[in-house]
């Protein structure tokens, strides 16, 4: 439920249109980041800034001390610093995807490790950006969250789902298949407990 009334913050910004929405992360100061065509950042009062046009961006995070944003450029992660109003500066990249893929959504962990939905699984930067590894998974991912009291299980969602009857479900041909799986997994390390994502 929107209360206490649904609005729109903003649906344009430099007078260009958003876009296919994807992601979004919202910070403490009461605004929120969220990528389509490419980056924004809209304040509270609906004040929006674009940045990141020339990125190829599914998934997107704030560190935890929210001074640096974080987004996917295909096989790359790339970095901003974050500035006291938001808005970034500073586009460098941050670290390597492995397997030459491209990453989707991410959350991020309590010691500031980025976590990134992959094909071959969920890809593990460290806060330094190093490549730490892939917790593997039987399909490629596209969107994954902490979650759970504690924070300590991390869901992914997987492209494609078997049927009722154990085989792969086809949709008939023209038709999109957007069958998805959901993943649980139990983890040693505990997600962000400072903000919801």
């Amino acid at each position: 439920m929107l209360a206490p009334e649904r609005k729109i913050l903003t649906d344009n910004c430099q007078g260009k249109s958003l876009g296919r929405l994807s992601d979004v992360i919202a910070d403490t100061k009461g605004g929120a980041y969220f990528n389509g065509d490419a980056v924004y950042y809209v304040r509270a009062k609906g004040q929006t800034t674009c940045f990141g046009e020339d990125l190829r961006t599914n998934g997107i995070m704030l560190s935890r001390d929210e001074k640096t944003f974080y987004a996917t450029n295909d096989a790359v992660l790339v970095a901003f610093d974050v500035l006291p109003d938001g808005t970034v500066k500073n586009e460098r990249n941050f670290a390597k995807l492995e397997a030459g893929v491209s990453g989707d959504g991410m959350a991020i962990d309590s010691e500031g490790r980025l976590y990134i939905s992959t094909g071959p699984g969920i890809q593990v930067i460290s806060a330094e950006g190093k490549h730490l590894g892939v917790i593997p998974l039987p399909r490629a991912a596209s969107s994954i969250a902490f979650s759970g009291p504690d924070k300590r299980t991390l869901y992914a969602k997987g492209a494609g789902s078997l049927g009722p009857d154990g085989q792969e479900f086809r949709t008939p041909a023209g038709v999109r298949n957007n069958a998805k799986s959901i993943y649980k997994v139990t983890m040693l390390s505990q997600g962000y407990m400072g903000r919801p994502k």
